[in-house]
C-alpha cells in the first residue's frame, strides 16, 4: 500500500504531506496555497492555517493524519477520521502477549525522551559544526542544520536540526557587528553556537535552539585553514611560482575573473577606461561568494590557461565583504591553480585588513581599483621610459647627423671638384682624339681618292690591253686552226663573249666605284662629325703656340708668350700676361 500521510512540525507550524511519487498527486498538491517542497525530508510543506484547504483537496485520496493534525483540526472546527487503533488477531498469530512489557503512547515516549535530554543538558552548551541549509532559510526565524564532516571533508558523520528565532538572531547579528562584520553566516561556515537541546514531543525530533555565537572560533578556524593550505603549497614549492613570473612591460591585454554585474568589475573597468590607454579586456563571469566560488573560478582559470596567448595578465577582483566572504577563496585547489597558472595573476578582492590564500601566492592589491591603477601605472611607466629613450636617442643622434652632414658636404664638394677635373681631362682628350681622327680620316680619304683616280686612269688601258691580247689570240687560232667561215663564226662568238665580259666589267667597275663612293661619303660624314669646327661651335677653342703646336696644359705656356686661339668663326691673337698658377693640371 502506498504511503500517504499528513502530520505537523509544531516547531515550524507547518503541515508535512508525504506520499509515494505520483505525478497526478504532485500536480494536485501544487494547487495548495504556500506549498513548498522540502528536499531534505522529501515532504511537501504547507502552513498549518491552511489545514481545511489541504483536507478538502486530499481527504478523499486515502491520506491518514496524525493525532497532532487531528487536534489542530478540532481547533479549526474540522472533523478528521480516527486512526486505526488495532489490527485484531492477525492470521497465523497465536499465543499471549507479554504482559510484563509496558505499553506507552508515542506522546508519552516523546515526553520521556525530552526529559532525559533536559536532564542530560540542563544548561545551554557550546556546539561546533558547519552550517547547512542556512541559505535556504526564509524570514527572521531561521531553520537549518549543523553538520560534522569527516576527516577528509567528503561527507557528514553527524547532523542535527537547529532553529534560530528572530530575537536570538538579532543578538547574534549585534555580536558579529562588534567584530567589524568579519563573519557572515553562510552555508559551509564553521561556527561555534551557544544552544539549548530541545525535543518537541509532537514531532518526536530533537533540535538545537540557538542563542549566541562565538565569532573568534570561526575566525580562528578560517585562519587555521588558510595557514594549513599555505603550508601545503609551500611544501610543494608553489608559493612563489606565479608571483615570480615576469609581468609584461605593456600589459594592455587583461583577463578579468569576477562577477561582471558587480561594482568591483565596474570600478576596475572605469579605472582602465579613465586612463585613455588602449586596454583590451577579456572578462570571465564567475561567482564571487558562496559555495560556487571555487568551481567557477577554477573553470575560469582553466579557460585562461588554454587562451594564454590572448592575455598579458589576469586580474581576480571582487568587492568588499566580511572575512567569511573572503574565505571562499581560501581553498587548496584555487591556490594550486593560481600558483601553476602560466600567466601572472593580480588579486584584488576588496579587503584592507585580511589576506586570503590567493593574496599570498599572487601579486596582491587590496581593491579592484588598486589593481587597475597598477596596470595603468605599468603602461604609463613604459610610455615614460619610451619617451626618455626617444629623447636620449635624439640627443645622441643630433651630433652624429651634424657630423655626417658636414662630411657629406665635404664629399659633395670633392666629388664636384673631381667631376670638373675629369670633365676637363675628358674634354682635352676628346679634342686630341678629334685632331688625330681628323688627320687619319683626311689621310685615308686622300689615299682612297688617289687609288680611285689611279683605277680610273688604269682601267681603259687595262681593258684595251686585254682586248688586244684576246684579239691576237683569236688571230693566231684563226690562222692555225679555223677556216674562214668557221673563223668568222668563232670571231662572232668570241665577240659576243667579249661584249659580255666588257658589260660585266663595266658593271663591276660601276659597283666598285659606287661602293668606294659610299665609303668615301661615310668617311666624309665621320670627318664632319669629328671636325674640330663642330667642337668649336659648342664653345670650345683651340690654342696654339707661336709654332702652331696645340697647347693642352697650362704648364706649357709662360708669361709673355704669344698664343693663337682658334674659335668657330675665326682666330684671335693673345699674349700670356701672368705665369700660370700651380693648381691642378
Amino acid at each position: 500500500m502506498s504511503r500517504r500521510r499528513i502530520d505537523i512540525d509544531t516547531s515550524s507550524d507547518l503541515l508535512r504531506i508525504s506520499f509515494d511519487y505520483d505525478p497526478d498527486l504532485v500536480a494536485t498538491v501544487k494547487r495548495l496555497p504556500r506549498r513548498r517542497w522540502d528536499p531534505r525530508h522529501r515532504v511537501w510543506q504547507v502552513p498549518a492555517r491552511y489545514l481545511r484547504r489541504v483536507w478538502d483537496t486530499l481527504g478523499e485520496l486515502q491520506f491518514s493524519v496524525s493525532d497532532a493534525v487531528r487536534s489542530l483540526g478540532e481547533e479549526q472546527g474540522l472533523e478528521l477520521p480516527e486512526p486505526v487503533t488495532g489490527l485484531g488477531n492477525p492470521e497465523g498469530f497465536s499465543g499471549e502477549l507479554d504482559a510484563s512489557i509496558a505499553r506507552v503512547s508515542l506522546s508519552d515516549l516523546n515526553h520521556r525522551a525530552r526529559q532525559v535530554l533536559l536532564n542530560a543538558f540542563p544548561q545551554p552548551i557550546w556546539v561546533v559544526g558547519e552550517l547547512s541549509d542556512w541559505d535556504l532559510s526564509r524570514g527572521r526565524t531561521a531553520y537549518f542544520e549543523l553538520v560534522e564532516q569527516d576527516a577528509n571533508g567528503t561527507g557528514a558523520v553527524a547532523r542535527v536540526g537547529a532553529v534560530m528565532f528572530a530575537r536570538a538572531r538579532e543578538r547574534i547579528e549585534r555580536t558579529l557587528a562588534q567584530v567589524g562584520g568579519a563573519v557572515a553566516l553562510a552555508d559551509g561556515l564553521q561556527v561555534c553556537f551557544k544552544a539549548r537541546v530541545e525535543l518537541y514531543p509532537a514531532a518526536g525530533r530533537y533540535q538545537l535552539i540557538i542563542e549566541d555565537i562565538d565569532p573568534s572560533y570561526t575566525l580562528g578556524r578560517l585562519t587555521q585553514r588558510r595557514d594549513m593550505i599555505l603550508r601545503r603549497l609551500e611544501a610543494m614549492g608553489l608559493t612563489e611560482k606565479n608571483a615570480s613570473l615576469p609581468l609584461s612591460t605593456v600589459p594592455l591585454r587583461v583577463g578579468v575573473i569576477t562577477s561582471v554585474r558587480s561594482h568591483a568589475y565596474a570600478d576596475f573597468i572605469n579605472e582602465l577606461s579613465a586612463s585613455g590607454l588602449g586596454f583590451d579586456v577579456l572578462a570571465y563571469d564567475v561567482q564571487v561568494q558562496g559555495r560556487f566560488v571555487e568551481p567557477t573560478v577554477l573553470k575560469a582559470l582553466e579557460w585562461f590557461a588554454r587562451e594564454a596567448r590572448r592575455v598579458d595578465v589576469i586580474a581576480i577582483v571582487r568587492g568588499g565583504g566580511s572575512r567569511t566572504d573572503l574565505s571562499w577563496f581560501d581553498t587548496f585547489h584555487l591556490g594550486v591553480a593560481v600558483c601553476e597558472h602560466p600567466t601572472p595573476v593580480l588579486v584584488g578582492i576588496g579587503h584592507h585588513r585580511d589576506a586570503s590564500v590567493l593574496d599570498a601566492v599572487a601579486r596582491s592589491f587590496k581593491t579592484p581599483t588598486a589593481v587597475g591603477q597598477v596596470l595603468v601605472e605599468r603602461v604609463m611607466e613604459y610610455l615614460g621610459a619610451l619617451g626618455e629613450q626617444q629623447e636620449r636617442l635624439r640627443t645622441a643622434v643630433e651630433p652624429i647627423l651634424e657630423r655626417e652632414q658636414t662630411s657629406l658636404r665635404f664629399t659633395a664638394e670633392a666629388i664636384a671638384r673631381e667631376t670638373r677635373h675629369r670633365l676637363d681631362v675628358d674634354r682635352r682628350d676628346l679634342l686630341h682624339s678629334a685632331e688625330r681622327l681628323e688627320q687619319r680620316v683626311g689621310a685615308r680619304l686622300r689615299g682612297g681618292l688617289r687609288r680611285l683616280d689611279g683605277l680610273r686612269e688604269r682601267l681603259p688601258d687595262a681593258v684595251d690591253r686585254r682586248l688586244r691580247r684576246e684579239a691576237r689570240q683569236l688571230d693566231v687560232v684563226a690562222q692555225q686552226r679555223l677556216a674562214p667561215q668557221r673563223l668568222m663564226l668563232g670571231v662572232q662568238r668570241q665577240g659576243r663573249e667579249l661584249e659580255g665580259l666588257q658589260a660585266r666589267l663595266g658593271r663591276a667597275v660601276e659597283r666598285h666605284l659606287k661602293a668606294q663612293g659610299e665609303r668615301v661619303e661615310q668617311l666624309e660624314a665621320r670627318r664632319r662629325l669629328l671636325d674640330p669646327a663642330r667642337v668649336l661651335s659648342r664653345g670650345f677653342a683651340l690654342v696654339r703656340d707661336g709654332d702652331g703646336a696645340l697647347v693642352r696644359r697650362a704648364a706649357e705656356v709662360a708669361a709673355g708668350q704669344a698664343l693663337q686661339i682658334t674659335l668657330v668663326d675665326g682666330s684671335v691673337e693673345a699674349t700670356v700676361h701672368e705665369e700660370p698658377s700651380g693648381g691642378e693640371p
